[in-house]
């Protein structure tokens, strides 16, 4: 009768743990907001803001590859039809520790390589979701 007893009591030690974990881990959910906050008031001013009216992955492809990307580190730079986005390559050279005047000034540009010059093409790449 005792070993009963304590059967049911760690059963029911166990049920209050399992539902304490439960709600826990709601609580930890990621749950976003209902109400939209635009790309200027998350601190991204310079970041264009486009509305897709449709969910389907080949016309979202479409609108990405037809929109040049500009932002702090790239200026129109295209999406290729296999998904390379074609940006400029930079030949750096480091800096002598005398040379720089800031934590993070460690590099001179040297010179910027154009995209043409580094991506491969779509026929060299071997893709064989490009469509010729």
């Amino acid at each position: 009768m005792i070993l009963l007893k304590f059967l049911v009591a760690g059963l029911a030690m166990f049920c209050i743990v399992v539902a304490v974990m439960y709600f826990a881990q709601r609580t930890l959910m990621y749950l976003p907001e209902r109400q939209r906050v635009s790309p200027a008031d998350a601190g991204l001013p310079n970041v264009e803001e486009i509305v897709l009216d449709t969910a389907d992955g080949e016309k979202v492809m479409a609108q990405m590859k037809a929109t040049p990307i500009n932002d702090f580190e790239m200026k129109n730079v295209t999406i290729r039809a296999d998904g390379t986005t074609l940006r400029p390559m930079y030949l750096v050279q480091v800096k002598k520790p005398t040379e720089s005047k800031a934590p993070y000034d460690v590099y001179n540009v040297l010179s910027t390589v154009d995209p043409g010059e580094v991506w491969r093409t779509p026929a060299e790449a071997g893709c064989p979701f490009v469509k010729p």
